[in-house]
């Protein structure tokens, strides 16, 4: 996921959703 381009392709809400997400995945 290259998420330099992503981010100005999604809207701010959808990015946190999928960041927070990848963060919940990675961290437990």
């Amino acid at each position: 996921m290259a998420v330099a381009r992503t981010v100005k392709d999604v809207s701010p809400h959808e990015f946190v959703k999928s960041y927070s997400s990848h963060l919940k995945r990675s961290g437990k």
